[in-house]
């Protein structure tokens, strides 16, 4: 990162993070099926932002990486939806330690 991106932090990033979601929301609602998918790539790159940020930052003071972020998300979709999961035998979106992994 350079110039204005070393300078910024999670609490200067907030306000366009929150801007980016109401954009988001504003997008979905219109019913239109182009405007949703660039403000969610909007949104997205807000989260890879604050991510790349965090990365700086120890994980003893709490940092973290994207990819293992991204974990909890997975697991909670597997738990909230077993359903769905219940036929998968191997996928990346399945921790090799989940049941359906066998």
């Amino acid at each position: 990162m350079t110039g204005w991106d070393q300078e910024q932090t999670h609490e200067s990033l907030a306000r366009y993070l929150l801007e980016e979601t109401y954009e988001t929301l504003g997008a979905i609602d219109s019913g239109d099926y182009i405007h949703p998918r660039e403000e969610l790539g909007d949104l997205l790159l807000q989260v890879a932002f604050h991510s790349r940020i965090a990365e700086e930052i120890s994980p003893e003071d709490d940092g973290f990486t994207i990819e293992r972020r991204s974990r909890h998300p997975r697991r909670k979709l597997i738990r909230r939806h077993p359903h769905i999961f219940a036929d998968v035998t191997r996928s990346p979106l399945i921790p090799s330690t989940h049941p359906a992994t066998g």
